[in-house]
């Protein structure tokens, strides 16, 4: 670790030229353990101490998880250790700086502190702090390692300092056990602090005077007179220092905390948090599908006979109506057959004339008039198909709508039906389809008022936003019901019908589809900026029993309005935090109100929680009505 450390203290002007680096088999093995730490350091960071493990570990550094195992025994061996580097890749060499070091001993804490403030801002360092934050109330043991390294490490090493102050008369009496401890966690406190609010903070001071603030707070703290004349002192506005320094104890004392300490400093009053008391009620729901818009009817048009298309009197695109021209086939070929089947058929007709007045002279026999009576018909049935071959010669629309592109041009060759020639679409009434899932239609079919809006022709009320964000100013009825599950996507078709007069709905567009009348009975419902998100969880803050904030998992459901209706992970009567959420934290007391008192409560979250919210949160200590 030592080793890692002074290559990176290395001047970048006399670093050395870059080489190829070898195969990962033959890397020393320090060069592996760093790699592995920096792995460790990004998985930690991104999942959390809980829900990484060390094949995770190992996907990220190349290497097989008994390779891991080999270096650092247990995740939790392999977690302090990321803390160390993090946080202490030197500690070695600064635990024996004290002997070395000459002169004020106020000299060697501020570069300490300071070494320790940029270590702080490293990459993945704040992260690896919010990952302790997060899980500390469901999972301490996280936060036990990190408090382990930074109390028997870098307390160590600042009291060592503080203890060695005392004794030369140049810092106050104090406990140095409470003080080095509290300098560690303020620290990093401020850090996180800046780099969490900063960019929703205009007025949040710079980095570097929040550094000044920081030591400011510590040497008036720490130092036993102010110091000497002529002596370099850090400025910092009256505004500023108090401020800062106030940040910076409230973050300290915060941070203490989460971690078993034997005197704590004094705690700031807890913050004033708005919640509501969840509460079963009736809500109303709805369902958002993305659903395809798909012509009322498409009529495909195909020749019947074969030849060169002489014409096209259609424009692509436009209305047509029943029995206008849209191909004109040549007719050479069909016309020579009409007249050959038209010429056959009045032989057959002359020659029957002929025979059946000598069948009553028995001049010819009975037989011979049959059959001449055959061959007419034939010939009559030869000449009605060689008409019709005619007349599609020339076709037409079947019924009105908007007919397409064309896909053979003037010139081209029919072969016959197999080749499509354009289509015709109905476009008013129009329908509009949407796949809800089995795990949804299971939800629907189990309530019994959902099971009867899901038929066709309920009363069910199908609106639809059009891709650029506007709503239809019409809604629809649900028509179709598809008989059976689609196998490949495990959905199940449904289909609505709206009217289109003015074709603001296109075949083929994709439209978002929300059904409305539904309804949840005992539904606990809270406003959507109360579940916040953080590694790949979804959670709320509530306040528990003696006004102290737990973290709780929750799984979201349908929306009514403004509201968020939750599944699973809340009870009646819980507390949740709607605003302040930033104030409040896992483990700490909070002062709460309802949030029907509070002036962030839109209309209509009062209306609908804030009626029983106030009333609904009891006046406990810290707590007012």
């Amino acid at each position: 670790m030592v080793a890692r450390f002074l290559l990176l203290e290395v001047d970048v002007a006399s670093s050395p030229v870059p080489v190829q680096q070898a195969p990962r088999w033959q890397r020393r093995p320090d060069v592996r353990r760093g790699e592995i730490l920096d792995a460790a350091g990004l998985a930690f960071a991104q999942n959390g101490f809980k829900r990484t493990t060390l094949a995770d570990v190992a996907e990220r550094a190349g290497i097989s998880p008994g390779t891991v195992s080999h270096y650092f025994g247990s995740k939790a061996a392999l977690f302090e250790e990321v803390i160390a580097e993090r946080l202490m890749p030197s500690i070695e060499i600064e635990e024996s700086s004290l002997a070395r070091h000459r002169g004020p001993l106020w000299n060697l804490l501020e570069q300490l502190l300071r070494r320790f403030w940029e270590r702080a801002w490293q990459p993945g360092t704040l992260d690896l702090l919010q990952v302790v934050k997060v899980e500390s109330s469901e999972f301490p043991e996280s936060g036990r390692l990190l408090c382990r390294q930074l109390g028997d490490r870098w307390r160590k090493l600042y009291a060592a300092i503080l203890l060695a102050g005392i004794k030369t008369g140049e810092f106050r009496q104090m406990d140095v056990k409470v003080t080095a401890r509290a300098i560690s966690y303020a620290v990093l406190g401020v850090a996180d602090k800046v780099s969490t609010f900063g960019p929703y903070d205009s007025t949040m001071p710079e980095r570097e005077v929040m550094w000044q603030a920081v030591l400011e707070m510590v040497s008036r703290y720490v130092l036993a007179r102010p110091a000497k004349a002529g002596k370099r002192r850090i400025q910092v506005s009256p505004l500023n220092g108090a401020r800062l320094g106030a940040l910076s104890v409230l973050v300290g004392a915060a941070l203490l905390s989460s971690c078993k300490k034997n005197a704590p400093p004094p705690a700031p009053p807890p913050p004033e948090v708005a919640v509501v008391s969840v509460q079963p009620q009736r809500l109303p729901t709805a369902f958002e599908f993305t659903g395809e818009v798909q012509p009322y009817r498409r009529v495909e048009v195909r020749s019947r006979i074969d030849g060169i298309i002489e014409a096209r009197p259609f424009t692509e695109g436009s209305v047509v109506k029943p029995g206008q021209v849209l191909y004109r086939i040549e007719q050479i070929r069909p016309e020579a057959a009409y007249q050959s089947a038209l010429a056959r058929a009045q032989n057959a007709k002359r020659t029957l004339d002929r025979l059946q007045p000598l069948v009553k002279e028995n001049a010819v026999a009975q037989q011979d008039v049959d059959n001449a009576q055959a061959e007419l018909s034939a010939a009559q049935s030869a000449l009605a198909e060689a008409r019709k071959n005619l007349d599609d010669a020339v076709v037409r629309a079947g019924i009105q709508g908007r007919i397409g592109r064309t896909n053979l041009e003037v010139g081209a060759r029919v072969t016959g039906t197999d080749d499509l020639l354009t289509t015709i679409d109905v476009l008013d009434p129009i329908y509009v389809s949407f796949r809800p899932t089995a795990q949804q239609l299971i939800t629907w079919k189990q309530n019994p008022d959902a099971s009867k809006l899901i038929r066709p022709g309920s009363s069910l009320s199908v609106e639809v936003t059009l891709p650029e964000g506007t709503t239809l100013a019409r809604t629809g009825k649900l028509d179709f019901v598809a008989p059976s599950l689609d196998p490949g996507t495990g959905t199940q078709e449904f289909r609505a019908l709206f009217k289109n007069s003015d074709y603001l709905l296109v075949p083929g567009q994709f439209v978002r589809v929300r059904l409305t009348g539904f309804t949840q009975d005992s539904a606990l419902a809270i406003p959507q900026r109360a579940v916040q998100q953080a590694l790949g969880r979804q959670f709320v803050l509530v306040v528990a029993k003696g006004d102290t904030v737990v973290s709780r998992d929750v799984q979201p459901g349908p929306w009514s309005g403004n509201l968020w209706i939750i599944d699973k992970g809340l009870s009646p009567g819980d507390r949740v935090v709607v605003d302040g959420v930033q104030k409040a934290a896992p483990g700490r007391p909070v002062r709460a109100v309802a949030l029907a008192d509070s002036a962030l409560a839109g209309p209509e979250e009062t209306a609908a929680v804030g009626g029983s919210a106030g009333g609904n949160v009891k006046p406990t200590a810290g707590t007012t009505k």
